[in-house]
């Protein structure tokens, strides 16, 4: 048997690989800016530009989170962005992998 240790990663370094974006930035980093946050809510259009509408989805978003609302995306605001997106059950939980009608709790 083996033993992983898996310890929390702080938000820098879950965001390390993205880059800051702001307003003028432009891009497939964009993108994904704009999709996450349509998915927390936004109506944002996923056009790779960071214009005055992603700028002000962004303050709202850090506002809304705690952090400093200067419409900069950083490691902190990609970390918040970011989470949630991926749920995996603990090792020893009530899903069975065998079985594939225990991993839709629906």
């Amino acid at each position: 048997m083996r033993i992983f240790n898996l310890s929390p990663v702080s938000s820098t370094q879950a965001a390390l690989k993205l880059p800051i974006v702001h307003q003028g930035s432009s891009g497939s980093a964009v993108r994904v800016l704009q999709q996450l946050l349509n998915f927390k809510g936004f109506k944002l259009e996923v056009n790779g530009q960071f214009d005055l509408s992603t700028q002000g989805a962004v303050k709202n978003f850090q506002q809304i989170k705690g952090l400093a609302v200067n419409g900069i995306v950083d490691a902190q605001t990609w970390y918040h962005l970011s989470a949630g997106l991926l749920s995996v059950p603990p090792i020893g939980s009530e899903f069975d992998t065998e079985d594939p009608k225990s991993l839709n709790p629906c």
